[in-house]
């Protein structure tokens, strides 16, 4: 029995010492992406997947071992073949040498430095500097940042930031280019109209029966009369680039007439000058691909739910059905 449990510890040993050694003596660098939410276990099988560790159970039995299989920090490693599976268990729980960033669909792009701060954690002149070189850079690019979960180095700047969300912008509308083309519309003109979708609707399917509505209410010369483009009007004026403001407070009856602007929808007819956030790519195919109604009008009732009308009498039962009861 003693000779069994000395044999058992030997081979154990064995194992260990085996499987905890780096795979070669490659210095080949491999990047390996940890996502947002990923598993100790789904890290340690990816890892054997690609190469760099030996076992994928040595692996999540070391992190176990030292306590630390819930610390792993999503991000872009540079790992290589020769590393050993504590050294790569030390780097994946250490500053990443690429960070995540979410930059989601309808923001305006003076909320977007915000994001790229706290995702690198910038702190003092550097977070300055690099929401000054943002906005100098976006300057006549709303509309045209991307809306997407990028991986970014942290010492990366505010101009290749803004290089980076526009040429995905060019990237993912590359395939829309002959609809585009088609379209009666600019691809300014288009984006602009996508920036008022992806403020007013909330599921996929909607964002393509307002723009119908859109087209309907400018076919017989009726204003857009949307209310983020108040929202837009009014952080414009009360708003400083670099504050930190509330730029989509909701909208009061009283400031749809106040704000007069050529954002304001209220005041001014036509299509915007410019869009007033970044669309996703669902809000341009549903300028591109408006579904006909004879709808005029629809509003959200407080559980999120939207009801459509076609005309004013409608609308106004509406609102007494699902707003002011």
């Amino acid at each position: 029995m003693i000779t069994l449990s000395i044999l058992t510890t030997f081979l154990a040993m064995n194992w260990w010492n085996t499987n905890t050694q780096p795979v070669s003596d490659s210095t080949e660098i491999k990047r390996f992406v940890v996502v947002r939410g990923a598993s100790a276990e789904s890290v340690a099988n990816n890892l054997h997947e690609q190469g760099l560790i030996r076992s994928s159970l040595a692996f999540k039995f070391y992190l176990q071992l030292i306590g630390q299989a819930g610390s792993i920090l999503p991000g872009e490693y540079n790992l290589s073949p020769s590393m050993t599976i504590q050294d790569i268990s030390e780097k994946i729980r250490s500053r990443p040498d690429e960070f995540w960033v979410t930059i989601r669909e309808g923001l305006r792009r003076e909320q977007i430095p915000a994001i790229f701060i706290n995702s690198l954690g910038m702190t003092g002149n550097e977070a300055k500097t690099f929401s000054q070189e943002f906005l100098e850079a976006s300057k006549d690019l709303e509309g045209f940042l991307f809306p997407e979960t990028y991986l970014f180095p942290p010492d990366v700047n505010g101009a290749q930031a803004v290089f980076r969300l526009k040429n995905t912008f060019d990237q993912k509308t590359a395939n829309l280019s002959e609809e585009i083309a088609r379209s009666d519309y600019s691809i300014d003109q288009i984006v602009t109209l996508a920036s008022l979708i992806e403020r007013e609707a909330i599921t996929d399917d909607e964002r393509f029966v307002i723009a119908g509505i859109l087209f309907n209410r400018m076919e017989i010369g009726m204003p857009l009369q949307i209310d983020a483009t108040v929202q837009y009007a009014r952080a414009n004026a009360i708003c400083n680039e670099l504050s930190d403001c509330n730029w989509w407070e909701p909208v009061l009856v009283g400031d749809l007439n106040y704000y007069v602007s050529p954002y304001n929808t209220y005041t001014s007819n036509g299509i915007p000058p410019a869009p007033i956030a970044n669309p996703g790519l669902k809000s341009i195919e549903a300028i591109l691909r408006p579904v006909e109604s004879n709808y005029l009008f629809y509003l959200h009732d407080r559980q999120g739910n939207i009801h459509y009308a076609e005309n004013v009498q409608q609308h106004n039962i509406n609102k007494a059905n699902y707003i002011n009861n």
